[in-house]
């Protein structure tokens, strides 16, 4: 690094501890990062440039640049570049630094294998070189081989180059400070600030690209081949690689721009390829060069054309060499249209004068700028004239829209195609031995007629819907006023008339009016808090232009989780937002569609790329919302992919907010940072009642906001609109509150962790001066435990103690059984949290700690800490962790108690429950009351002593005595249990059923033995059994995929384990099938 602030820490002022006082803002909270000897401002976020500018005075500074500078030229280059190889660039007019950056020989047949991605390589050496990613400066490692010798395919074919398989994209070489320098005196351009000291350096600066997208007026030329475009670099010209006449684009003439290019190819960007001059004696490259330049018209580039005399040299590189700094006198550069005409006129001359077929015909969708003596291009022309002239048209993704009046209307091809087969049935020429003749009437020529139509009415389809919207009186444009330089600018708009121009794929349903009444919406709105009404309406603003928010606000937008039940809004309010982005710039992708994306199934998001608000108003709390990783992508604009129906896969950079409905709790379980630095939880507590009571958050309903769409579109709607423009404005000034979502998020954390729940009781959170070593927090955890009834100490027959736990009620919330584990579940909880050591005093050594947290704030005395409910069954063994399907039914398990008391006749599937019943009486509950609770635990989870007779409980209860064990049965139901005989298990529940026997066997058995009685019994599986699901409810999530049986939940519901870990809902028995 430049500047090492470590160097320099003499001249800043402590503050505490290891803090100081921020030179550039006098903030006390400045750290010093010794690892990337830079410094952090924590309070007023002071940049590097900021803090090296304070420390530094300029002088100083300018030393310290050009002592940099000189220590940069003489590091080793950065590639090894043979004599031979470096005389070979010299050849073609590029510099030794310059093709020292880019270019590097290879001899190792491996390392050159490798490079082409090929099985092996029996070839000479040779050099080659990689391009750097226009964005970023990273080395996208696609470029090109060239071997010393012609390389020999078996088929005899020789080749001077060779490509990467499957590598289609352009090379942006490195570029040194000269060459940019040079660029910028070219045109006229000057060089962001703070890079004039280094106008002589070597360095390699990956900003250059950056300022080549910054500046659409910047001309680009791609040129075939490395050596080219870094001649035509070395020239001040921005020269990029592409490896060959056809690579420009992904699948040959006609195809898209490859990634690169794309990027720098933007509307009205100036683009003058260079291809060899060879263009007049091969036809491909000539076919090349028009399809390549057909793409570039597509993406709205102004194309020139240069050509030079083929005795000069065949590449702009040999013209250079040859003619050296007069060269350009010796090249004629014409427009795109000028030259397709200059060539059809010299096609036809030859055709004239030799009498023969032209070596190098032009395509025929090229051909448009000729006399029309070609009659199939006649056709197409009045064909696209006749069925396309009456009013605008556009093609996206190869959808043809038409113009309305307000907005583009999509035509299915099923609706185009009876038309233009109509056109091609009556179009008639006249031949003179013929007569009249209908050389059109056939599929071919509509087909071509379509295809034709497509290419030339063809957009990028990143232009539509642009940020906005389209309403019923007229375009809402954006634009956005800057004031400062630091600070986000502020968003204005103006209503102006619908215009092509404005190509919006949407009929408008809202309507912009500025002095709307806002009695209905203010109605509607409060079903929410005033802070979280704010929340919602800046979250919904971001849509508008969800770029722009994130340039400048950077994450600022999280993902809404909507929680609620019954008639609250919330459908009513999704529905004002779909009438807004006229029902098309909403999609509804679940949360199950996100995990499926993860799972590879990437087809359901594919609709998200267009989508500027996903609302899934149904979604099941299957999978963790932390753990889906395309979801998380989704919210902060990271690269997803989407796969079409017939199409290639194709990355996209999600503009959609991310909203989704839970009736149900969340399921996550990450840490608080990262699951609040993407979601905020609204919650839905009023709703909607007919003669409602205001003091029971009940608020008087409308029918016309769920059945009256006139309604919502003239009374609501217009209101709800400003009050998002509004917020628009609020949202880029003062970013998004989400202080009133903590609460909710704290209660959705703690019924998912328990762990959150006792940080919350205890006060434990992050304390940057504390540390805490396992024994600290294991005890008070411990207590914790039992003052809640989780954790109950007995004292066994042997007069020791024995711990018995109960169960938390979130599946995957384990219990932390014992201080050799609370670290690592603890820092799961505090990631910020450092691992240390510390030395105790009492321990006598160095014991294990974390550094950063501390207990900071306890709850009062008077506050008592929530009784874990409901109750969970008592488990020893974690590992064996079986949820019984009575457990959450007391009423219920008490009855089938009784029957089997009475020695009532039931069912084999009713009483098989009783495996995981015995009544005892609970530990105290620590909730401050007298009232203990029934609690159902297994027997053999307490691992209770009996004794002969009757046994208290401790509170008076008794519990009835158990029978001998009986190894007999136990045996005889492992063997049913091994295998998977129901016949047999149901033999020996047939005779303990009604006697003693039955606690006896229980007693024998183990816990997942037990767990895997009720399974067989009840569902004829167990345990680790490999299913299918056959059913019909589930098919679309589970058809097809292998499941591993795991819990029974209720007497038929059954949950299995799916291959990527996650559990399934209950699933009824009759739906799996064995495998």
């Amino acid at each position: 690094m430049l500047f090492n602030i470590n160097d320099y820490t003499e001249r800043l002022t402590p503050s505490k501890g290891n803090r100081f006082f921020c030179p550039n803002c006098n903030s006390p909270k400045f750290t010093i990062h010794k690892d990337d000897n830079r410094g952090t401002c924590w309070e007023g976020g002071c940049s590097n440039e900021e803090i090296q500018n304070a420390i530094l005075p300029p002088s100083e500074l300018q030393e310290l640049l050009a002592a940099d500078r000189e220590e940069k030229r003489k590091r080793p280059i950065p590639y090894s570049l043979s004599a031979t190889h470096l005389n070979e660039m010299a050849d073609s007019a590029i510099p030794d630094d310059l093709a020292r950056l880019n270019f590097r020989s290879v001899e190792c047949t491996h390392q050159i294998a490798q490079f082409l991605d090929w099985k092996g390589y029996k070839g000479s050496a040779g050099w080659l070189y990689t391009g750097i990613d226009p964005e970023t400066g990273c080395d996208t490692g696609i470029g090109q081989f060239k071997p010393d010798k012609e390389f020999a395919f078996p088929d005899g074919t020789l080749a001077k180059y060779l490509t990467q398989k499957r590598a289609y994209d352009a090379a942006c070489l490195r570029v040194p400070m000269w060459v940019w320098r040079k660029v910028g005196q070219r045109y006229g351009m000057a060089l962001p600030d703070g890079t004039s000291i280094y106008q002589d350096s070597l360095e390699i600066t990956n900003e250059f690209w950056r300022w080549v997208l910054d500046n659409p007026q910047l001309p680009i030329s791609p040129a075939e081949g490395g050596k080219k475009a870094a001649s035509l670099l070395a020239q001040g010209i921005i020269g990029i690689s592409i490896s060959g006449v056809d690579m420009g684009t992904t699948q040959g003439r006609g195809g898209n721009l490859v990634p690169s290019l794309k990027k720098l190819a933007v509307k009205y960007r100036p683009v003058e390829p260079f291809f060899d001059s060879d263009i007049i004696k091969k036809s491909e490259v000539k076919d090349a060069l028009i399809g390549f330049c057909a793409a570039l018209l597509r993406a709205g580039c102004v194309i020139t054309i240069p050509t030079w005399d083929l005795e000069l040299g065949k590449g702009v590189d040999d013209l250079i060499f040859t003619k050296g700094e007069k060269w350009e006198e010796f090249k004629n550069v014409e427009s795109y249209k000028n030259w397709l005409k200059r060539l059809q006129q010299e096609s036809a001359a030859r055709k004239k004068n030799k009498g023969a077929e032209d070596d190098a015909k032009i395509p025929e969708e090229n051909l448009k700028y000729g006399d029309g003596s070609d009659l199939k291009k006649e056709f197409n022309q009045q064909a696209l004239n006749f069925l396309f002239g009456d009013k605008p048209w556009i093609c996206a993704d190869n959808k043809l829209y038409y113009w309305t009046g307000n907005h583009y209307k999509y035509s299915p091809d099923s609706e185009l195609r009876p038309h233009i087969a109509s056109y091609c049935n009556s179009f008639s020429v006249f031949k003179e031995k013929k007569g009249l003749t209908y050389p059109f009437a056939n599929p071919a020529s509509a087909k071509q007629v379509l295809e034709w139509a497509k290419m030339r009415l063809e957009v990028n389809p990143d232009l539509l819907n642009p940020p906005g919207l389209n309403c019923t009186n007229g375009v809402l444009r954006l634009y956005w006023e800057t004031t400062a330089a630091r600070l986000a600018p502020t968003p204005r708009w103006e209503l102006t008339n619908h215009n092509p121009e404005f190509r919006y794929t949407y009929e408008p349903i809202a309507t912009y009016n500025p002095e709307a009444v806002t009695e209905h919406c203010d109605r509607l709105m409060e079903v929410l808090s005033a802070p979280q009404q704010d929340i919602f309406l800046r979250t919904i603003a971001a849509s508008l232009d969800l770029e722009t928010v994130r340039k400048y606000k950077g994450r600022t937008v999280r993902a809404l989780l909507l929680k609620g039940y019954g008639s609250n809004g919330k459908d009513t309010l999704r529905e004002i937002v779909s009438l807004m982005y006229g029902r098309i710039g909403m999609t509804s992708a679940t949360l199950s569609d996100f995990a499926s994306y993860d799972e590879g199934r990437k087809f359901p998001l594919a609709r998200t790329a267009d989508s500027r608000v996903n609302w899934a108003s149904e979604n099941a709390q299957t999978a963790r919302l932390d753990k889906i990783q395309s979801l998380k992508a989704f919210i902060t604009g990271d690269t997803l992919s989407r796969e079409g129906k017939g199409k290639d896969e194709e990355d996209f950079t999600p503009k959609a907010i991310a909203v989704f409905n839970c009736n149900d709790t969340p399921n996550m379980q990450g840490s608080l940072e990262a699951i609040k630095s993407r979601y905020g939880v609204l919650s839905f507590d009023k709703t909607f009642k007919v003669k409602a009571d205001p003091t029971r958050g009940e608020i008087e309903a409308d029918p016309r906001f769920k059945y009256d769409p006139d309604f919502l579109k003239a009374e609501v709607l217009p209101a709800f609109l400003n009050k998002v423009l509004d917020a628009l404005v609020a949202l880029m000034s003062d970013g998004i509150d989400y202080t009133a979502t903590e609460a909710a998020m704290a209660a959705i954390q703690a019924e998912n962790s328990h762990l959150f729940q006792f940080s919350q009781d205890t006060g434990l959170n992050y304390s940057p001066d504390d540390t805490l070593t396992a024994s600290d927090i294991w005890t008070r955890l411990e207590t914790w435990y039992q003052d809640n009834g989780t954790l109950v100490y007995e004292t066994a027959s042997n007069d020791k103690l024995k711990a018995v736990w109960f169960d938390q009620p979130k599946r995957g919330d384990y219990n932390v059984k014992g201080a050799n584990q609370v670290l690592a579940r603890i820092q799961a909880l505090f990631p910020k949290a450092t691992r240390t050591t510390i030395y105790s005093a009492t321990a006598k050594k160095s014991v294990p700690a974390l550094t950063g947290i501390g207990f900071v704030a306890t709850r009062p005395s008077s506050d008592p800490v929530p009784t874990q409910y409901p109750p969970q069954e008592t488990v020893i063994q974690q590992d064996f962790r079986p949820t019984r399907p009575s457990f959450s039914d007391f009423e219920k398990n008490q009855e089938i108690l009784e029957k089997v008391e009475a020695k009532t006749e039931a069912p084999i599937e009713n009483l098989a429950d009783d495996f995981a019943l015995k009544t005892v009486e609970p530990a105290k509950t620590g909730s401050g009351g007298s009232e203990s609770l029934d609690i159902n635990v297994s027997i053999c989870g307490t691992g209770a002593e009996t004794g002969a007779g009757d046994t208290e409980t401790g509170s008076g209860g008794i519990e009835k005595p158990i029978a001998p064990p009986s190894s007999e049965m136990a045996d005889e139901m492992r063997k049913a249990i091994t295998n998977i005989d129901r016949s047999l298990a149901r033999e020996v529940w047939s005779k303990v059923k009604d006697s003693p026997q039955l606690e006896a066997l229980k007693a024998e058995l183990e816990e997942e033995e037990n767990l895997n009685v009720l399974l067989l019994l009840n569902t004829g599986f167990v345990k680790g059994q490999r299913v299918r699901y056959v059913g019909t409810k589930y098919t679309e999530t589970l058809g097809g995929i292998e499941l591993i049986v795991d819990d029974l939940r209720n007497r038929n519901g059954i949950t299995c384990k799916k291959p990527n870990g996650y559990f399934t809902t209950d699933l009824d028995k009759e739906d799996l099938m064995k495998l």
